[in-house]
């Protein structure tokens, strides 16, 4: 909660200008909805056309996200590689 707004801005920030940026978060921890939510701005963020694509989303999380609706956001994808594919 405390960092929520830092970590979308540091998001937006890094991203690139063009392409479609994309995130592994097979290690992360813990995230609230305020982190969640900040992921789902950064991906709203992006100009027409981009997306964001997060890589291995904790189960918890991406539950959250679907029944949220935030899945069916054309700027979010939510990807179930496998490690060594895509």
């Amino acid at each position: 909660m405390s960092n929520s707004n830092a970590v979308m801005r540091s998001l937006m920030v890094a991203f690139p200008e063009a392409g479609n940026p994309h995130l592994d978060l097979s290690s992360l921890i813990f995230c609230d909805i305020s982190g969640i939510r900040a992921l789902v701005e950064a991906a709203e963020s992006l100009s027409a056309g981009r997306h964001l694509t997060l890589h291995g989303l904790p189960s918890a999380i991406e539950r959250v996200i679907r029944v949220t609706g935030w899945s069916d956001l054309p700027s979010l994808v939510l990807c179930h590689c496998t490690e060594g594919g895509s």
